[in-house]
């Protein structure tokens, strides 16, 4: 109770909005365990082919799945996983400009030597890209500092021209990237990098349903195309509605 002449404290607006610190998680709070599994010690990732329309994934499209989710699996009931690390930089210095989840074009960093796709938090905020919180994992930073990624996004579609593809991706609060294609894509893809003589790459990726090939070019990062793609329009059904020059 408060009486007549004192100032009541302001009440909060935003009761919700402060964090303890023990819920705050940290690198500095996280550590490596002894029994830790390097991603790169897991199967690879394989893919499917859908038998029956899955949402707005319709019939015959590639999915492509993820190396933890296949780990997930293969535990028993009632098993705990164990943690898994992966490398969070990135050395990769080319990247593709494709449109992500029919939203619009972000860069994304072609690495091939990481075994996940990965996606800013940033990004996937911006082009409505949901997670699941309850998937993650460890990345490990090349000063071996550890952060937990926030989630991972299922099925989100990737289209390169007209060749859609599924992946799975893990999102994490700030890396050096937007979006890091990993080997998922490469495998998905059949993806084939060549050098050209003036010191520029090109890659072509082929569609595993139809045999249909598509070549892209690569840009240095953070040196994007002069002209950045918007988003493609579509039907009411999902599909994409391609402009006939």
């Amino acid at each position: 109770m408060y009486s007549a002449g004192e100032t009541q404290p302001e009440s909060n607006p935003l009761p919700f909005s402060e964090t303890s610190d023990e819920e705050d998680t940290t690198s500095e709070d996280l550590s490596l365990e002894s029994d830790a599994i390097d991603i790169c010690d897991l199967p690879s990732a394989t893919f499917m082919v859908a038998q029956f329309n899955i949402g707005l994934i319709s019939a015959g499209s590639l999915i492509m799945a993820d190396p933890y989710l296949q780990y997930l699996d293969s535990l028993a009931p009632g098993e705990k996983p164990k943690q898994v690390i992966v490398v969070k930089d990135s050395a990769s210095l080319r990247a593709v400009y494709l449109v992500i989840n029919g939203a619009g074009e972000e860069e994304s960093v072609v690495d091939r030597g990481s075994q996940i796709v990965l996606m800013a938090s940033a990004i996937a905020t911006k082009l409505g890209v949901a997670w699941d919180p309850d998937i993650t994992i460890h990345m490990q930073s090349a000063n071996s500092q550890l952060e937990k990624t926030l989630g991972l996004a299922r099925n989100v579609p990737f289209l390169f021209n007209d060749i859609t593809v599924y992946l799975q991706v893990h999102i994490i609060t700030s890396p050096a990237y937007k979006v890091l294609l990993g080997r998922p894509f490469d495998v998905l893809t059949e993806s084939v990098i060549r050098n050209q003589a003036d010191g520029g790459q090109i890659i072509t990726i082929t569609d595993l349903n139809t045999s249909r090939r598509c070549t892209i070019p690569t840009f240095l990062r953070g040196a994007p195309p002069r002209v950045v793609k918007a988003a493609p329009k579509t039907t009411e059904e999902g599909f994409h509605l391609n402009s006939m020059n």
